[in-house]
């Protein structure tokens, strides 16, 4: 073992930058609006009631929402 008086230098890895700047004034829909289309952008959005049902029991969904309002 060797001892120093000297710390080891520390490499600290650069910080990733935030990958989109959200809006300050943003609504709760207009938010959930932007979070499907890039679920559904990545194949991650399943729809329909049964669809739903079989991931909801698999214990797999991590969002679910009934609505009318986005498209």
């Amino acid at each position: 073992f060797l001892f120093s008086d000297e710390a080891a230098p520390v490499v600290v890895p650069p910080v990733a930058e935030p990958a989109a700047i959200i809006p300050e004034d943003m609504d709760l829909l207009t938010a959930l609006e932007l979070t499907l289309r890039k679920a559904r952008a990545h194949g991650g959005v399943v729809r329909g009631l049964h669809e739903s049902a079989k991931l909801i029991e698999k214990r797999v969904a991590q969002l679910c929402t009934a609505t009318s309002l986005i498209t």
